[in-house]
């Protein structure tokens, strides 16, 4: 059965999640079964149990959401930037929706790893006013590629022969402006 993740970078999210759980993984981890599958070895540091499929990430900037085998049917909505696993917006989902995660004022690069995502998008949408990119690297190195307002990209070309872009986002920025690509 195939786990879908959807990280969400908004604070709004931790109230509407509720209270932490106490369904504990039957291994001993002391966390719910679903968490303990998806992290064998603990939750990152920072992280937070808030129930049983539920992980809020430090200073309340992410949510993971792991549900077992839900589809996400290509849901977007309005305002985020979602990436996929898999080619036509399906498998594991990330989402994201801020562009200053430190509160400097300043757009921030979104490294994908810490959501159990780096070298996994196939497929992406931006539903946002406002520009995206992504980087093959972290911290927004290496090869960059446009997300420009309002557009998707169901299919991204295999990486073969070193032109395809499947499987090599690593670190996603949310732009202000839609005049960044």
């Amino acid at each position: 059965m195939r786990t879908r993740m959807t990280v969400v970078l908004t604070s709004l999210m931790l109230f509407l999640v509720g209270t932490p759980s106490s369904h504990a993984d039957p291994r001993g981890s002391g966390l719910p079964s679903e968490i303990a599958r998806v992290f064998p070895q603990g939750l990152p540091p920072g992280a937070t149990v808030y129930d049983s499929d539920t992980v809020a990430f430090a200073e309340g900037t992410a949510l993971l959401d792991v549900v077992p085998g839900a589809p996400t049917n290509g849901a977007c909505s309005s305002g985020q930037v979602c990436l996929w696993e898999d080619a036509n917006y399906e498998g594991q989902r990330v989402v994201l929706t801020q562009c200053d995660i430190d509160g400097d004022g300043n757009c921030d690069w979104s490294n994908l790893s810490p959501y159990l995502f780096n070298d996994k998008m196939s497929s992406w949408k931006n539903r946002r006013t406002a520009d995206a990119k992504w980087a093959w690297d972290s911290n927004g190195g290496g090869t960059l590629r446009c997300m420009n307002a309002g557009s998707q990209n169901p299919d991204l070309p295999d990486n073969i022969f070193g032109t395809g872009d499947n499987d090599e986002a690593s670190s996603l920025k949310i732009f202000k402006t839609s005049t960044q690509c």
